[in-house]
């Protein structure tokens, strides 16, 4: 009886972890955002779906990878990735599907449409000014964990980003003169703007302001605990043996450090 119970357990968990697996990001194509249709891999290691990153290509004018950004001179081998099609094969066979993403998920009327979706278009959430394109939350994931990327100036989603770059330089205004009174970029602000009164933009300056101060209110807090875990371990050595039961009620002192703060 404990044998059958254990083997319909470790089947129901058997299914749930197949089901989960065939709806993480290696089973998706990242262009599409639905799981991989003849996936083929290009020699950076990133697999799609064939359809997808043909037309990917053919849409931009150029063989590069949508993830990590990785641009090739001639046009990459794309090669069939027998074995994680043979697995979605059969997941699919076991009946597993994808749930389907919310409504809200996708760009509707008013919205920005993520420039990299193919089939549908998810709803953007950052705009990229060193790409020039906007992202929804899946495909702006890359400009968090690849090095190249993250040096890139992610904005708030916009619709208009030729406004946001240098007509001359194409390049972010990342900063604002207080002499004309207008956004530039770094290199119209070392060139043109050499001699004038130049700071970052507002918005730059608030963030950089409001992570300093989390930095600062940290830091006090860590010094403050370790001042109260050093009294407290102070008053445990000189407490006596029979007195030990007392020591854990000095510990709830601790929560009020941190309500403190």
């Amino acid at each position: 009886m404990k044998s059958d119970w254990s083997m319909d357990r470790l089947g129901k968990d058997a299914s749930e972890l197949t089901a989960s697996l065939l709806t993480e990001d290696h089973f998706r194509c990242s262009v599409c955002t639905e799981v991989l249709k003849e996936p083929v891999s290009i020699s950076c290691g990133h697999s799609y779906c064939r359809q997808c990153i043909e037309t990917h290509w053919i849409q931009t004018g150029e063989y590069d990878c949508p993830q990590c950004r990785k641009r090739f001179r001639t046009r990459p081998d794309l090669l069939t990735n027998s074995a994680l099609e043979k697995v979605i094969e059969k997941l699919h066979q076991a009946g597993f599907k994808v749930p389907a993403l919310p409504k809200h998920c996708y760009a509707g009327p008013g919205d920005v449409a993520c420039d990299l979706c193919t089939e549908k278009q998810l709803k953007a959430v950052r705009s990229c000014l060193t790409c020039t394109a906007s992202y929804c939350e899946s495909h702006v994931r890359h400009h968090y964990t690849v090095a190249a990327l993250q040096r890139h100036t992610l904005v708030e989603v916009t619709g208009n980003l030729e406004q946001k770059l240098c007509q001359l330089h194409h390049r972010a205004l990342e900063v604002f003169c207080k002499t004309d009174q207008v956004s530039v970029c770094l290199v119209c602000a070392l060139q043109d703007h050499r001699n004038h009164d130049v700071i970052k933009n507002e918005r730059d300056t608030e963030e950089e302001n409001t992570k300093t101060q989390e930095e600062q209110i940290a830091s006090r807090l860590e010094a403050r605990l370790q001042r109260e875990l050093t009294i407290l371990q102070h008053n445990t050595e000189e407490l006596p043996a029979d007195n030990s039961e007392q020591v854990p009620f000095s510990v709830n002192t601790l929560p009020s450090v941190i309500q403190y703060w």
